[in-house]
């Protein structure tokens, strides 16, 4: 199954979270409880991942539970760091048992911060 196109819009210097239930082609609602994600946020496909002091800014996975619920996160400093133009991210998850996902994928619109403190 392909992954699903979401496409987000992220205000710089604030706390970022996307909560998303994630399902099967039925409809049916994953056990995530036990999967692990990996993301990545870039300017197109073949560019180095967007950085914070050195190491990819990357959404930080919680609360994934039985019913398919997870969230995704980004903090200020992370968001701070983005730079004011167009990025893509993908989610990936991978089951108890190796089984690689794609879940997520889309655009990132980054609205740019006036105050900076």
């Amino acid at each position: 199954m392909a992954a699903a196109k979401h496409n987000l819009v992220i205000e710089q210097g604030v706390d970022f979270s996307l909560e998303v239930t994630l399902t099967d082609s039925a409809g049916v609602a994953i056990d995530v409880s036990d999967d692990t994600f990996s993301s990545k946020i870039r300017r197109s496909p073949e560019t180095d991942a967007i950085q914070l002091s050195g190491s990819a800014i990357d959404f930080t996975a919680s609360g994934q539970n039985a019913s398919g619920e997870v969230t995704f996160s980004l903090t200020a400093a992370e968001t701070a760091a983005l730079p004011g133009d167009n990025l893509i991210y993908d989610i990936f998850r991978t089951d108890e048992l190796g089984n690689v996902t794609r879940d997520l994928e889309g655009e990132i619109e980054v609205i740019e911060r006036v105050t900076y403190e």
